[in-house]
């Protein structure tokens, strides 16, 4: 059948998602419906743009061509994506398109780009400011429990490429006022989980000295785990440090060996350890 229809609602409820005042077009043609959003108050902003649906030999075809402005961000990517690890204003957009006999299909074929802008917000369920004091002050002492708290930051862009159901972090990066993440990688969408890597630098007010940590980010969308990169925590350890370049210049043996006399020096800087007393000389034979 053909269909053309115009709607004026002042909500609407899709799924999980609500919407506030909005104007719609329905147009079907030729077993293809495309549905366009003139302008609907949403997530405490606005949201406009086009959602097609066209029958496909392999099932069905999507397109998604969506703009998010001004949005309440933990709101619409909590209700849209599941995701409430945003929070804080922003814009998104969103061109995606697919096609599949199943969901699971569609997602693992989408292509497209995805950007978002935010500012004024926080990064919700990390603390990653006083991670990296932590790990500042002592890099072996372990990240404890840290998946808890809020990161504040100024500014935050993300820009992404579908290809496939795969996503690819082109760019990524936060500035707060004492945290700056720079972030890439990938991250897929049938399985919801996440493989990114990024550097994360602490800013300190009193001095010009900056502490940076790589780390990887693993794990599924809405409860990821951040782990910081090993070897640079031994590399910001004193008496650990030799030990790396140890193992790497096959001197391992030596570099234990200086690390433990460096644990177990007296105040004074000298080893423990008892000197060993040097042979006796023989007395010599009394001449015939």
């Amino acid at each position: 059948m053909n269909l053309d229809l115009r709607l004026s609602a002042a909500s609407i409820k899709i799924a999980q998602a609500r919407l506030g005042r909005t104007a719609v077009a329905a147009n079907m043609r030729g077993g293809k419906l495309d549905v366009t959003i003139g302008e609907s108050q949403a997530f405490s902003g606005v949201v406009k743009g086009t959602i097609g649906l066209a029958i496909a030999n392999d099932g069905i075809e999507a397109a998604s061509h969506v703009q998010f402005v001004d949005v309440d961000l933990e709101n619409c990517l909590g209700q849209l994506f599941g995701v409430q690890k945003l929070a804080g204003r922003g814009n998104m957009t969103l061109n995606v398109d697919g096609s599949g006999d199943s969901v699971m299909a569609l997602t693992g074929a989408l292509n497209g780009t995805a950007s978002l802008n935010a500012h004024g917000g926080a990064l919700v369920g990390i603390n990653v400011e006083q991670l990296l004091r932590r790990l500042e002050r002592r890099p072996l002492s372990g990240a404890g429990d840290f998946r808890s708290g809020r990161t504040p930051f100024d500014d935050l862009a993300i820009s992404l490429k579908i290809d496939q159901g795969v996503v690819s972090v082109d760019d990524m990066h936060v500035n707060g006022p004492a945290v700056r993440l720079a972030i890439a990688g990938q991250a897929s969408v049938p399985m919801r989980d996440l493989d990114l890597k990024g550097t994360a630098t602490l800013i300190s007010t009193a001095t010009d000295n900056q502490f940076e940590l790589p780390f990887v980010v693993q794990g599924r969308w809405d409860d990821p785990i951040m782990l910081p990169d090993p070897q640079s925590l031994i590399r910001h350890s004193g008496a650990a440090a030799p030990l790396l370049d140890a193992v790497k210049g096959h001197t391992a043996g030596d570099a234990v060996h200086s690390v433990i006399d460096q644990l177990l020096a007296n105040p004074s800087g000298s080893s423990t350890a008892p000197a060993v007393p040097a042979p006796a000389m023989a007395a010599p034979k009394t001449a015939q």
